[in-house]
């Protein structure tokens, strides 16, 4: 299981991350380039995307990769994964040779499965040179830092890749944190929810985002207060960020989700207040999203409804 960050990187922003002085003093040495050729495969009814399961297979060199991943089950900012590779002999997949190793019997009868293996084409594919350091933080702990810029290629549509994973070898992940907030100084990130894969995909797919509802919080008679706090927050920021990338495409629908998720989140932020208060940054930033997203609901009703009902408007 892996533990990762996911950061993005504008464009332009690409060559000062690679000088960053922070990766050049903290670094066992010298970075590695690698110029990587992802090839993502699925059958023309996408099964294997649908059943949260990617099969990629990676060219670096004269070495190809076959790997499969599990989509992350959900947590904000930080992606854990199921993940399984092996070599292969040329570009070709070989899903039966990775079933073998997952002990999870629905993910290695889907990859054994004849109608999957039968069927299997590329589906997506993406450029990439990668940049690795391998950093070792005041703590002691390795932390595997990839900074990956090229293209995702996807039926005719492509977008930029700017991208920087740290990826936690071992040990506690807040520390993760610190340290992207001490690069986040000098050069801005956004945090990255979806994969390269989930980006590939949503290029296939021409429909704007299906807008994403709140799942239920799950407690339990063994909690503490603070992990049933973490927990509720947990689930109201998915639902918050789910909704992103249709209020980008201009959703109407992913809008009052996002919405609903923030108050949702106020709601229980004021609740823990005498207990957990917030830093004064992180309220004003909690307050102005909600006042953002307020007056362009506004904005669609007065549109969308009002309007509409004036007669001779």
């Amino acid at each position: 299981m892996e533990t990762e960050l996911k950061l993005k990187v504008a464009q332009a922003d690409l060559a000062r991350l690679r000088e960053h002085r922070l990766l050049l003093d903290q670094a066992e040495a010298k970075p590695i380039d690698h110029e990587l050729h992802d090839t993502y495969f699925d059958t023309p009814k996408l099964d294997l995307w649908r059943n949260g399961v990617t099969l990629r297979v990676r060219g670096d060199g004269n070495a190809w990769i076959q790997t499969v991943k599990t989509a992350a089950p959900g947590h904000t900012a930080l992606h854990q994964r199921g993940e399984w590779e092996c070599a292969l002999d040329g570009p070709t997949p070989a899903p039966v040779e990775l079933a073998r190793q997952i002990k999870s019997k629905p993910i290695a009868e889907l990859l054994r499965s004849p109608g999957i293996v039968n069927q299997l084409r590329p589906v997506f594919n993406n450029t990439t040179r990668r940049t690795v350091w391998q950093v070792t933080l005041a703590n002691g702990q390795q932390v595997e830092c990839a900074l990956d810029a090229g293209d995702i290629h996807a039926g005719g549509r492509n977008a930029p890749i700017g991208e920087l994973e740290l990826e936690l070898k071992r040990g506690d992940p807040a520390p993760l944190f610190a340290f992207a907030l001490a690069l986040h100084a000098d050069i801005p990130f956004q945090i990255a929810n979806d994969s390269k894969a989930a980006r590939g995909y949503a290029l296939l797919d021409t429909a704007p985002p299906a807008p994403i509802k709140a799942v239920p919080v799950h407690l339990t008679r063994k909690m503490r207060l603070e992990e049933a706090l973490q927990c509720m927050g947990l689930n109201c920021l998915q639902q918050l960020e789910a909704n992103v990338p249709g209020v980008l495409r201009q959703s109407v629908e992913s809008l009052h989700q996002m919405r609903v998720g923030l108050r949702r989140l106020r709601a229980l932020l004021d609740m823990f207040d005498k207990l957990a208060p917030l830093p004064a940054p992180i309220r004003d930033s909690v307050e102005w999203l909600s006042g953002e997203l307020g007056a362009t609901r506004d904005w669609d009703v007065l549109a969308g409804s009002t309007i509409p009902d004036i007669k001779g408007a």
